[in-house]
């Protein structure tokens, strides 16, 4: 490994968990982490106090989605179709619907997706993580990713996008 700040290639590593490691360049100081990415999805909410979390965070993603609703509407077709790829609990999705727009939602976290859909209904929600399969291309007049794109591998981001990016209908959100 070679410093990207002064190129030195001396560091000290130290592996906070088992996936994490944050190497120290021993030149200048730089800090460099290492997130070892699994196939499998680990559960993130299933480890939160939920009530503690809806009275919080949840409240602050609720108003969240208001205002990214409010800020979509000028530019969105009513009733346009709304694909929110890592839903979690949904309040973006209930936002939407509640707005005229038919909605989608894939949440890999089983905790998150089974409150998405007791808040939006059953079918609007997949247990899944975003696969080409899961839509067809140019089948989604919005699609929306609030807090995804750190858990995609960096290697596969470019991959991701593009899959995204073929879901959407020309001239889409």
């Amino acid at each position: 490994m070679k410093c990207p700040a002064c190129h030195h290639t001396q560091f000290c590593s130290k592996e906070i968990t088992a996936e994490i490691t944050v190497s120290t360049c021993l030149s200048c100081g730089f800090l460099i982490g290492d997130i070892q990415h699994s196939e499998t999805v680990k559960p993130e909410f299933s480890r939160i106090n939920d009530e503690a979390y809806q009275q919080s965070i949840g409240k602050v993603r609720q108003h969240q989605a208001r205002e990214i609703l409010h800020f979509v509407q000028p530019y969105a077709r009513v009733g346009g179709d709304w694909l929110d790829i890592g839903c979690s609990f949904g309040y973006l999705l209930l936002e939407a619907r509640q707005s005229g727009f038919w909605v989608l939602g894939i949440e890999p976290d089983e905790t998150a997706f089974l409150h998405a859909q007791n808040l939006v209904g059953e079918g609007a929600v997949l247990h899944a993580l975003m696969s080409d399969s899961l839509r067809p291309d140019n089948s989604a007049d919005i699609v929306s990713m609030l807090d995804v794109l750190e858990h995609i591998p960096v290697n596969d981001i470019t991959d991701f996008a593009r899959m995204v990016y073929r879901k959407l209908r020309a001239n889409g959100l």
